[in-house]
């Protein structure tokens, strides 16, 4: 038994180094996996693989005749049980520390609480992936599926582990990494959260036209407070991220017809809060942003560009789609949606500016 890094991904046809990996046993038994076994035919003139069948007699590509008592079998992933493998960190640390752990299923992060400061464990083939925005090297742990990702890199350096030998790691090692964590001061994405749960639990005990107007003038001094700040940061994005999933929102799309979720290029999306753009205000953090709400905000606007900041990360999936396919025919993000997500992360902006910007509403 080896101790490789076995790539956890739909669909990876595994070798034999790879069956024999300790994780992979780790992965089977704990059932965080499942596998299928295909039989295939391997041409002996053009080396194609096809999918054995009885009635198969020639190779499609080359027109070799086939031997089926030369079949190869080949074991593929087939499933990935997510919740149950975040579940199982989650219980690691519990184990291994003696502080608050919790799994926050709506961002699919683990949360710790250390030395008085937050620490997320992000996972990024599964967490929201603003959380590689909001949370830089310095105060999160990264924790892949696929070490032939790029998150091992200079950006997450001693911070990224591949989930089998992070569950491994020894408990002075685990407290020794937190502690190098918490020794830096909390950084601005996780004020811009906790301050921003005080104002919307202030404004929460107010009437909704009160509750409305408030979160109105938020949102206006927000944009307005952004002019400076909003192009270097965008600019960087550019520069150092032009092509990985740092510098991307995944949006979930889904329903009959479409793909499940679309990965869209932050820069751009970003780029689309500019002028004459018709302005929605939405201060509700727990309903959803629906189809409806949505369409009344194309009435307000008749033919004008849209840009709307919501307090809830809910947006329904037909409305994401109407985003997406009017990008696709006019070439640009005519709607701009600012989801909760996306919030944290242009208040990070004007807290790393401005620490004090929203003491005042709260």
């Amino acid at each position: 038994m080896n101790e490789k890094e076995v790539p956890i991904s739909i669909n990876l046809e595994l070798k034999t180094e790879d069956l024999d990996s300790k994780y992979m046993w780790w992965l089977l038994n704990n059932k965080l996996v499942e596998l299928k076994e295909q039989k295939f035919i391997v041409c002996g003139k053009c080396g194609e693989k096809r999918t054995s069948t009885s009635d198969v007699i020639f190779c499609n590509n080359c027109g070799a005749r086939l031997n089926q008592t030369k079949a190869i079998t080949i074991n593929s992933i087939n499933k990935i049980n997510y919740e149950k493998l975040l579940s199982l960190v989650e219980e690691f640390l519990v184990k291994n520390l003696k502080t608050e752990v919790s799994f926050v299923k709506r961002n699919m992060v683990v949360s710790i609480s250390h030395n008085g400061k937050e620490i997320l464990t992000i996972f990024p083939e599964i967490s929201s992936i603003e959380f590689l925005v909001r949370k830089d090297a310095d105060h999160c742990i990264v924790v892949y599926l696929d070490p032939r990702t790029k998150y091992g890199s200079s950006l997450f350096k001693n911070r990224a582990f591949y989930v089998g030998k992070f569950i491994s790691l020894e408990q002075d090692k685990l407290v020794e990494l937190l502690n190098a964590l918490t020794e830096n001061n909390i950084n601005e994405y996780a004020k811009a959260e906790r301050e921003f749960n005080l104002f919307i639990q202030k404004i929460s005990t107010m009437s909704n036209q009160d509750r409305g107007a408030k979160f109105e003038l938020f949102v206006k001094d927000m944009l307005d407070s952004l002019k400076s700040i909003l192009p270097s940061k965008l600019e960087h994005l550019r520069v150092m991220h032009p092509d990985d999933l740092y510098n991307s929102k995944i949006v979930n799309i889904g329903g009959a017809g479409y793909e499940d979720f679309r990965v869209i290029n932050l820069y751009e999306y970003l780029s689309g809060i500019k002028p004459e753009k018709s302005g929605e205000a939405k201060c509700y953090s727990s309903a959803t942003f629906t189809k409806e709400d949505f369409g009344e905000a194309l009435r307000h606007a008749l033919e004008d560009d849209i840009l709307i900041v919501a307090a809830t990360d809910k947006i329904a999936p037909s409305v994401w789609n109407n985003v997406i396919n009017m990008k696709r025919q006019k070439g640009y993000y005519k709607y701009v949606i600012i989801d909760r997500e996306l919030l944290m992360i242009l208040l990070g902006f004007l807290i790393e500016k401005n620490s004090e910007f929203l003491h005042s509403y709260y």
